[in-house]
């Protein structure tokens, strides 16, 4: 029986190889690297100026307007790349050809995706840190968090709860096979609900379908942690109950993925798309 540190080094050594396999295959395609690092800020300005033409001037006077949008975008972009993270990499294997060959394996599930998350948020990371100067220098704005390490936290938290869905996703894809239309709503559903760029108190009766989305508290608090927003509950009993809840969807998330997996292989419909 192998003990407890033993199995966290075989799963860190996992988690390394991952990430290497994926940052060796995206340093192949630079063009790639380049092109996100431009559209994303491209996308954000494409929605923020048309709707300052609508902001009272003492919004845009007292820097809230642009704080806020920016870090709803920094919400936005993190929970777009991590949908990505294992729900895109089991289609991608799926349409390679290749994903009856991965799941042979005896390997950690999520772990044998999760190296594409390296890739994509050091694209976030990057793009995030000259957004901001970009930001600084056009608007004249400090977009430094009110509570820096609690926005660490919980940035970290909202990645991992997403990453959750997006293992979700890929057991859908293991089950439906052709879920576009399910990424598109997903993503969109996802981002109005749970309050990335206003107060989920704005979304009337929908506020209560926002409350039942474990997301919802990751970016609450998180919004509380960067602007200094109310948050929905307690600061402290949020931060644990985000903990927990990535957890438990990371947990159910496994769970499911596995159980499909194992129908698919009953079935030998595992390689089909």
């Amino acid at each position: 029986m192998k003990s407890i540190s033993t199995r966290l080094l075989n799963l860190v050594k996992e988690i390394k190889l991952a990430l290497w396999k994926e940052f060796k295959e995206y340093s192949r395609y630079p063009l790639w690297f380049i092109s996100d690092m431009i559209a994303l800020p491209m996308w954000l300005l494409f929605f923020m100026l048309p709707a300052m033409l609508f902001v009272p001037e003492e919004e845009l006077a007292n820097g809230f307007f642009y704080r806020n949008f920016y870090w709803g975008w920094i919400f936005l972009v993190l929970i777009y790349t991590s949908l990505r993270v294992v729900g895109m990499s089991i289609r991608r294997e799926q349409i390679n050809g290749t994903l009856e060959l991965l799941f042979s394996t005896n390997a950690n599930r999520v772990v044998l995706f999760i190296g594409r998350a390296g890739p994509l948020l050091l694209d976030v990371l990057i793009t995030s840190a000259y957004t901001a100067v970009v930001f600084h220098t056009a608007f004249h704005v400090t977009l430094t968090p009110i509570k820096p390490v609690l926005t660490l936290y919980s940035l970290a938290m909202l990645v991992i709860i997403t990453i959750g869905f997006s293992t979700l996703y890929g057991a859908a894809i293991l089950k439906f096979k052709e879920p576009a239309i399910l990424t598109n709503l997903l993503q969109i559903a996802l981002i109005f609900l749970t309050g990335a760029f206003f107060p989920i108190e704005n979304l009337g009766i929908l506020s209560y379908v926002s409350l039942a989305i474990p997301l919802t508290y990751a970016v609450d608090l998180a919004r509380h942690a960067a602007l200094g927003t109310p948050s929905l509950i307690d600061e402290r009993l949020e931060v644990l109950l985000v903990f927990f809840l990535a957890l438990m969807i990371l947990s159910l998330s496994y769970a499911v993925l596995k159980f499909l997996e194992n129908e698919n292989k009953r079935k030998g419909t595992l390689a089909f798309y």
